[in-house]
C-alpha cells in the first residue's frame, strides 16, 4: 500500500502565488524582471569597469549574435538540466519529461517524480554554473567582451533556477522537490524515507 505524498503548506499565513510562496513558486513577472535587472546590471558593470561603451553596444545591437544566442540558450539550458537529472538526481530516461511550453514559448525538461532537494539543487545550479558563472569569470580574465555578453545573457536565462537555488538553501535537503507544475520554481513534499 502506497501513501500519497502531499505538498507542504504554510499554516501561519496564506501567501499569494504572485509572490514568493512556501512552495517555492515564482511569478513570471518576478522571474522576467529579475533576469532583466541582472542582465542590465552586469552589462553596466562591464561598460563601466571592463569594456568600453562602444564595444558593449556593438555586441548588444548585433542581431547576428543576439537572435541565435536566444534560441541556443533555451536548448543548451535544457540540455544541462537533462544531464543533471541523469547524472546527479538519479532520474532515469523514462522518468524525464521533455516538452515545449506554449505559455513561455520555450523547451523544458522536468523529472516525472520528485527527488531529494539536495540533488534538486544541483539540477538548478548546473546550467547557471556552466553557462554563466564560469564563462563570466573566464571572460573577465581573458578580457573577451563576446563571451562576457553570452555569459551575462545566460545568467538572465538561468535566473529562475538561481533564485530557486538560493531559496532552497533554507530548507531541509532531505525533503522531496519537483518543478512547480505551472509556475517557475519548485514544490516540496515530505520525504517518507528520511529520518
Amino acid at each position: 500500500m502506497t501513501e500519497e505524498i502531499t505538498p507542504i503548506e504554510n499554516v501561519e499565513e496564506e501567501v499569494s502565488l504572485e509572490q514568493f510562496s512556501v512552495n517555492g513558486s515564482l511569478s513570471s513577472f518576478t522571474v522576467r524582471l529579475s533576469g532583466l535587472i541582472v542582465f542590465l546590471a552586469l552589462m553596466a558593470v562591464a561598460t563601466l569597469f571592463i569594456f568600453d561603451l562602444t564595444t558593449s553596444m556593438d555586441i548588444i545591437s548585433d542581431i547576428r549574435i543576439t537572435i541565435p544566442l536566444v534560441i541556443l540558450m533555451y536548448f543548451v539550458k535544457v540540455l544541462f538540466q537533462y544531464l543533471a537529472l541523469l547524472g546527479f538526481a538519479g532520474i532515469g530516461k523514462s522518468q524525464i519529461r521533455l516538452g515545449f511550453s506554449t505559455l513561455n514559448f520555450s523547451p523544458f525538461v522536468h523529472a516525472k517524480r520528485p527527488f531529494e532537494l539536495k540533488r534538486f539543487r544541483i539540477y538548478l545550479l548546473l546550467p547557471a554554473l556552466c553557462l554563466s558563472i564560469i564563462p563570466l569569470i573566464i571572460s573577465i580574465i581573458l578580457h573577451n567582451p563576446i563571451v562576457y555578453f553570452c555569459a551575462t545573457f545566460a545568467m538572465a536565462f538561468c535566473i529562475s533556477d538561481l533564485i530557486s537555488f538560493f531559496r532552497s538553501l533554507t530548507m531541509n535537503g532531505n525533503m522531496l522537490a519537483a518543478d512547480h507544475p505551472k509556475l517557475y520554481g519548485f514544490v516540496l513534499y515530505e520525504n517518507p524515507f528520511s529520518n
